[in-house]
Order: structure tokens, then C-alpha cells, then sequence
């Protein structure tokens, strides 16, 4: 096992010093600071803003699901996470785009369209928790069981 941990820290610490040597080796001495202020900022924003609010997302996110099934809230997780990523990437373009003096920047509206997108996003989340929701166990079409002969009640079945 120790070996293995060597080899693990080994193989990350090789991308690692493959970038340190290419900064060394391209970077002009004068902009190596404001490389590190970068890195700087970067570990400062995401320890102190995206950390937190991510997990307080989650928290968030736990205490509103926890009636629903498994399925259902992987389903929501999914949704939160794709949702959340698209808008990481999305966000700073539409803010600098009117800033570029580039009319051509972004040519389509990406705000309307990051909406119907998130609209879709929240839509299809929602359908499939409530098929996620509605489909009993043990059933591959989701179709209820109660009244049958072997168990009445579907929701007092054995095991």
C-alpha cells in the first residue's frame, strides 16, 4: 500500500513540476507576481465564497429532499450540478461581452438562452422525479401494485 501512495504522489507531483518548469521557462520574470497573486485569489475565492456556498447549497438541499426517494434526489443533485456548471461558464461571458467593444462578441442572446436552458433543465428535473417518485419498487414499468392478490397494501410489502 505504501508503494502504491508513493506512486500516486508521484504521478500528480509530475504534471505539477511539468508546469512549474514551463512558467520558468516562458513566463518573463515580471509577470511570475501576478501569476501568484492569480493563484492567490483564486485559493481565497474558493475557500472563502465557493466552499461555503456550495455546502450551504447541499444542507439546503438535503433538508428539502429528504422525503424523497434516492432517485429523486440524485435526479436534483444532477440538475444542481449541471445547472451550476453551465452558469460558471456562462456568467462571465455575458457580464464581459458588452465590455469587449465588439458587437460581434456574443451575436445570439445568451442570456434568453441560458434561461430557456435552465428552464428545460428545471422542467426535466421535475419530470423525472415524478416518474422517480410514482415508480414502484420491484416494478420495471413503475405501475402500481396495490390490490393484488399477494399484497394488498403496496406500501406494507415485505422486505
Amino acid at each position: 500500500m505504501k508503494k502504491f501512495r508513493i506512486l500516486l504522489i508521484a504521478v500528480g507531483l509530475l504534471p505539477l513540476g511539468w508546469g512549474l518548469y514551463g512558467i520558468a521557462a516562458t513566463v518573463p520574470p515580471a509577470q511570475i507576481l501576478g501569476i501568484l497573486l492569480w493563484l492567490a485569489g483564486a485559493v481565497v475565492l474558493h475557500d472563502g465564497f465557493l466552499v461555503p456556498v456550495l455546502l450551504t447549497i447541499g444542507a439546503v438541499t438535503v433538508l428539502l429532499t429528504r422525503r424523497l426517494s434516492r432517485a429523486g434526489r440524485y435526479l436534483i443533485r444532477l440538475a444542481l450540478i449541471i445547472g451550476g456548471s453551465v452558469l460558471l461558464v456562462v456568467l462571465p461571458l455575458i457580464h464581459t461581452a458588452p465590455h469587449t467593444g465588439t458587437p460581434t462578441a456574443l451575436t445570439m442572446p445568451y442570456t434568453l438562452n441560458l434561461l430557456v436552458f435552465l428552464l428545460v433543465l428545471a422542467a426535466a428535473t421535475a419530470v423525472g422525479v415524478l416518474i422517480a417518485e410514482n415508480r414502484q419498487p420491484g416494478t420495471k414499468s413503475g405501475a402500481v401494485v396495490s390490490g393484488t392478490k399477494d399484497y394488498p397494501d403496496a406500501n406494507n410489502r415485505p422486505g
